[in-house]
């Protein structure tokens, strides 16, 4: 609560100030209680002003209601408020824009547009100026406590199109297996040879450097074929607007794959490891199983769309999910013949340049899917300067590579 003067009331202000000075120097007594008499009506006005407003403060008639709508969304909607000596709003948070104000008699009609950069969960709050009796001040009151909106992150709606296609929206189920046999593809180029690790395929031995070195080492193959794809994933991120971006583009590449049951392999540019992935289901799963463990989306709030059993299907498909999937080397990548990308471009950026670098070498179509802003989420002005300018430096010199870059912005229904 704060109590400032208007533009009369500072004159007021002035002139008693004025006159005060005056009959000190003149030593008039008319100047003097002319001088008091203002002062006293200032002080008067401010006193009667802050009063009013301590006692009968602007509170919301809905104030407990709940908004919910999807980050892409823009939302309008009334607020009704019981407030007198109303005279305006001063103030709202950045993601919500005043349109209008209705004064009525028993209560204050205010329309507002809210559109938020963020998943999340918002409590709106407006400065309202009230008027004081004589008009010499005004009451500027926040109202906090306004209605509730809960913003769902667009990675909620495409892990909602995937338990559709997996057949687990509405408490369907879907038969699960004790294990998953991928199918791996050594039937394409040889690109080389890696060491044994304990879930790679036992017929792949490579029997000359394992005899060289004394230690057991497989060959690699490109995935095979003419459509043999890659993805390379770099699910680090620095904020709400990337790690939402990033899900968002992993799961929307396994939704539009899924039907293909080409083997498809896919890495982790964090942990440098990669594995042979069966078919479409099983990108989709990986890419469910990546981005749950990423926190944009909690099992928690998938009971507000799925029951509770799908939920606990969902579980065990992603458990099973790792067991007897093959590991492959590094090179499976390069050896594609389309790669896939989705990286935020601010994580060991060099990986990504060097991997795409190589795979062009090879003649392989490469598509990058990033963030288009990802300065968003920066904490000061210099930072998202910082990383505006090396995000558009790594985009420029992929483009200029021959790469497609394909900035992900949000969703628009």
């Amino acid at each position: 609560m704060a109590v400032k003067l208007t533009r009369r009331g500072l004159l007021a202000l002035s002139i008693a100030v004025t006159f005060l000075v005056l009959s000190i120097t003149t030593a008039d007594i008319l100047m003097l209680g002319i001088s008091l008499t203002l002062a006293s009506m200032l002080l008067a006005d401010v006193l009667y002003t802050y009063l009013t407003a301590i006692r009968a403060r602007c509170t919301y008639i809905d104030r407990g209601e709940v908004y919910r709508t999807w980050v892409w969304e823009e939302k309008e909607l009334t607020v009704k408020l019981m407030c007198s000596k109303f005279l305006g709003i001063t103030r709202s948070p950045s993601w919500s824009r005043v349109l209008g104000v209705t004064v009525l008699e028993d209560h204050v009609s205010a329309n507002l547009k809210v559109a938020f950069k963020f998943y999340g969960r918002y409590r709106l709050w407006l400065e309202i100026l009230r008027g004081g009796y004589l008009g010499l001040c005004r009451a500027v009151e926040r109202v906090e406590s306004g209605p509730e909106f809960i913003v769902y992150p667009e990675a909620l709606y495409w892990i909602l199109r995937a338990l559709a296609i997996l057949g687990l929206r509405g408490g369907l189920t879907v038969e699960t297996s004790g294990t998953y046999t991928l199918t791996p593809a050594d039937t394409g180029e040889y690109i080389g040879s890696r060491e044994y690790s304990p879930r790679s395929n036992l017929r792949r031995i490579d029997w000359r450097p394992t005899a060289k070195f004394g230690r057991l080492y497989v060959k690699e193959f490109s995935l095979g074929g003419g459509l043999s794809e890659a993805l390379l994933v770099d699910p680090r991120c620095i904020g709400r607007y990337t790690c939402d971006r990033l899900a968002s583009a992993v799961l929307s590449v396994a939704v539009a794959r899924y039907g293909n049951n080409g083997s498809l392999a896919v890495c982790r540019a964090d942990r440098r490891d990669c594995r042979v992935l069966s078919g479409g289901r099983d990108l989709l799963l990986y890419a469910l199983d990546l981005v749950l463990k990423l926190g944009v989306v909690s099992y928690d709030q998938l009971y507000e769309f799925v029951k509770p059993t799908a939920t606990a299907t969902l579980r065990k498909l992603l458990r099973d999910l790792d067991r007897g999937a093959e590991t492959v080397g590094w090179g499976a990548l390069a050896g594609a013949d389309t790669l896939y990308v989705v990286s935020t471009l601010l994580h060991d950026t060099r990986t990504v340049l060097d991997t795409v670098d190589s795979a062009r070498r090879r003649g392989t179509r490469c598509v990058v899917l990033t963030a288009s802003k990802p300065w968003l989420d920066a904490r000061s002005f210099s930072d998202a300067y910082a990383i505006y300018r090396g995000f558009s430096n790594v985009v420029s010199a992929l483009r200029s590579s021959g790469v497609e870059v394909v900035v992900v912005d949000r969703l628009r229904q």
